[in-house]
């Protein structure tokens, strides 16, 4: 997979060579004729003549455009490319969409990769994950969809019954399981009223058997007034009223603390969506990283049979680079290392720091759960 790379990107280094030989020429003929040899050996192998190849890491650029689901562009949004488990691969495959909801990332190597579209400030609940998406070569003109939450925890204006006069200055409601649309009987509400940039608590009620709650002391008067239900087993729901208005009645609906919004809110089929260059949708991962089957690795460090202290172990990319996470450990006094970062299962190289020596070993594979690696240095 690894582009050809013909003998003219080697012009600069040979003309620069050749001029080195030109100049040992002049002051030493035997010294230039030997440089001329090791320089034909080193930049034209015996039966290869000037076809020499070299071989170049593979990469490709992918870029597109991340918008709502009314088609208006979205800034300020961060794309990342990201392994199989929704971690991002390396600090330089991040972006953030500009004015317009573009964003171009490049450098992304060949291979199975997903895509993280998330809304700065909004975290996981404004997140969308593609599921892996293979780079054979650049993927261009991706589009990325990010619906806006449409319905609210809080929602006046809906009733059990009419509103009365008896209503005056007496916002009612009732607290419902927005799964099954059940009460929830137990729940509590807390009013406040907020004045000169601060909160003072008015009052706390009980929803009853059915649900229901009466808050039988708030003025009628315009004012902002806070409301916060809180029941054990469900996610809080806080938000303002207004009972000077005319809304007299809030249906509160609370989500079991067992299922996060972000989920609740892809059943509702808001989930954000995304396409390929051609038209086709993506699959998207709801919400949330795939669950992780972490790995670690522990061992001991020797030398000729005798404990190597205070030596550095870490684990780092197949190429040899530092991965985001440093997992890196120092052996003790037995020699021992335990290393527990995050570590996604897969091959790794292994580089060792000793005594002012750096080893590398490429090709270590390490399995989901605990990794057992002894060292003889």
């Amino acid at each position: 997979m690894d582009p050809v790379m013909k003998t003219p990107r080697l012009f600069p280094i040979c003309f620069s060579l050749a001029v080195w030989i030109g100049i040992l020429a002049l002051a030493n003929p035997a010294s230039a004729a030997s440089i001329a040899d090791l320089v034909e050996s080193v930049v034209s192998p015996p039966g290869t003549g000037l076809d020499v190849q070299a071989s170049q890491s593979q990469s490709f650029t992918v870029s597109g455009v991340v918008e709502n689901d009314e088609g208006i562009p979205l800034p300020a949004h961060r794309v990342a490319i990201q392994s199989e488990y929704g971690i991002d691969v390396s600090s330089f495959l991040v972006t953030t969409t500009n004015h317009v909801g573009e964003f171009e990332i490049t450098g992304v190597e060949s291979g199975e990769w997903r895509i993280r579209v998330t809304e700065l400030g909004r975290g996981i609940t404004g997140s969308a994950l593609t599921e892996p998406i293979s780079f054979t070569a650049d993927r261009e003109g991706l589009r990325f969809v990010m619906p806006r939450p449409k319905p609210t925890p809080i929602q006046p204006g809906t009733g059990l019954r009419p509103r009365m006069e008896s209503d005056q200055g007496k916002p009612t409601g009732v607290v419902l399981d927005v799964t099954t649309l059940s009460p929830i009987p137990g729940a509590v509400i807390k009013i406040e009223i907020e004045t000169d940039d601060k909160r003072d608590l008015l009052g706390r009620y009980q929803a009853d058997e059915r649900g229901r709650f009466l808050i039988p002391d708030l003025p009628a008067k315009p004012a902002t007034h806070w409301i916060t239900v809180t029941k054990s087993d469900y996610h809080n729901v806080a938000g303002q009223l207004n009972p000077g208005s005319n809304e007299w009645f809030f249906t509160v609906r609370m989500l079991p603390e067992d299922i996060s919004w972000g989920e609740w809110m892809g059943n509702l089929r808001l989930r954000p969506s995304a396409f390929d260059e051609n038209g086709n949708e993506i699959p998207i991962r709801l919400g949330h990283s795939a669950r992780i089957p972490w790995a670690n690795l522990e061992g001991f460090l020797h030398r000729n049979g005798e404990p190597v202290t205070n030596a550095s172990v870490e684990i780092r990319s197949e190429q040899g680079e530092e991965l985001m996470r440093f997992p890196i450990a120092s052996t003790e006094t037995d020699g021992a290392y335990i290393i527990n970062s995050r570590i996604e299962p897969g091959t790794y190289t292994l580089r060792i720091e000793a005594d002012g020596q750096s080893i590398d070993i490429p090709g270590i594979t390490l399995t989901a759960g605990p990794n057992q690696l002894n060292l003889e240095i």
